[in-house]
């Protein structure tokens, strides 16, 4: 059967990628695939990487501000502000709409734990029976964490960090006492070590000790609905600006909303800076792959010259010649990015399962490299890595033009 003019150009690409090669080219091909391989595993893992690192810290922050925070108007950063009280009707409200997960009650006020040996400056977080433990993203290491109820005496259980136990060198089950500030004369409390947690996140970390709201009521002289704020959590971390803007209609004007990222804007700040950073590895890593392919087209070209003379001997036009390279060179780019999917796709994996890759936690924010697989990106670096290396082969295959077919047989 007589290969078809529209399928020529594919039919003798595809003989010339079975045909056997010489072992320089056959290395340089063996080199140009490894490129590209290594180039589009490297762009997924770093994507791979800023995505971990931003839903990570994301989950952090939330689980101790959740995605919005209702506050007073008069918040100040010492911890110390004024009490607000949302009466029964508005808290519905706010609760009724379908993006909210759950809404709870805190309140803060700053301390000192102190021990024998050592003092910490710490802010007691209170909490009570509407909180949910399922909305903390840290994890409880040793003990338990109580359970606070909004009636009877305060519970004196509290759970800390492991980074403040570690200071204090205090563990589980054992007493310690905090001093507060109560109108303006100095107030003690004896609490219980109930739990240590960790969230990995040690600004926070080193902040936290979660306890009873009650006590802060009482420590404020405050009624029993009068809190510091109501956190927010919602299906999706997305909704928190509109839902920040619909929950301040319902509120009047003593209090006010505050989405996590306006709690916390120096650490996102910093999260949008790696963007930045990966937008220039993804471009020098497209650079690479631009520079690979030409590369290894005018190696094809100068290795195929006298084939190139007979195929133009026999009267197949320029076009056409140039598409036989076009696809053989978009042959072994396609085969080069497959297998940077897979060993991104391997070496996530790996990180996921034995964390080999270790962060300081002071410096990140966590101690081991997130990894979060996202289907989107590899589409789109696929599909772009593909155009681009196809877009470069276009200039080098304009040699094929130049070749004389007279000259290159005879050199043959």
């Amino acid at each position: 059967m007589l290969v078809s003019y529209m399928n020529v150009s594919l039919f003798v690409s595809k003989k010339i990628i079975k045909s056997n090669k010489s072992d320089y080219s056959r290395n340089i091909v063996k080199i140009a695939i490894s490129t590209i391989a290594v180039c589009v595993m490297v762009m997924l893992l770093s994507i791979f990487i800023v995505f971990g690192f931003k839903h990570t810290i994301e989950d952090k922050v939330i689980g101790f501000t959740g995605d919005v925070s209702i506050l007073p108007i008069t918040l100040n950063n010492s911890f110390e502000t004024a009490s607000i009280s949302l009466n029964d009707e508005t808290l519905q409200l706010l609760k009724e709409d379908d993006r909210v997960t759950h809404l709870c009650r805190y309140a803060h006020k700053t301390g000192i734990l102190k021990t024998q040996d050592a003092i910490e400056g710490v802010v007691l977080y209170g909490v009570s029976e509407d909180y949910s433990i399922d909305c903390f993203t840290g994890e409880i290491l040793q003990g338990t964490f109580p359970t606070y109820t909004y009636n009877g005496t305060p519970n004196d259980s509290v759970v800390i960090s492991a980074t403040t136990a570690n200071k204090l060198n205090i563990k589980v089950g054992e007493k310690i006492s905090m001093y507060f500030v109560k109108n303006d004369s100095p107030a003690v409390r004896r609490f219980v070590i109930a739990g240590i947690y960790d969230s990995g996140f040690v600004d926070y970390d080193e902040l936290y000790v979660f306890g009873d709201l009650k006590h802060i009521q009482k420590l404020n002289n405050w009624n029993n609905d009068m809190v510091s704020g109501y956190h927010v959590f919602l299906q999706k971390h997305d909704y928190a600006s509109d839902y920040s803007m619909s929950a301040n209609k319902l509120l009047d004007f003593s209090t006010t909303t505050r989405t996590y990222y306006q709690i916390n804007p120096q650490v996102f700040d910093w999260l949008n800076l790696q963007d930045v950073n990966v937008s220039l590895l993804l471009t020098l890593m497209a650079v690479v792959c631009i520079i690979t392919v030409i590369s290894i087209m005018i190696i094809l070209v100068i290795e195929k010259t006298s084939m190139i003379g007979v195929l133009k001997a026999l009267g197949m036009n320029n076009l056409t010649i140039r598409k036989i390279f076009i696809q053989k060179s978009l042959y072994l780019t396609i085969l080069g990015v497959i297998i940077g999917n897979l060993l991104a796709v391997v070496v996530s994996l790996l990180q996921l399962k034995f964390n080999f890759v270790r962060l300081s936690p002071e410096s990140y924010y966590m101690s081991t490299v997130p990894i979060e697989f996202n289907l989107l990106a590899i589409i789109i670096v696929d599909i772009a890595t593909i155009a681009i290396c196809t877009l470069a082969m276009i200039a080098p295959s304009l040699l094929i033009s130049k070749i004389n077919p007279i000259a290159s047989i005879k050199n043959e």
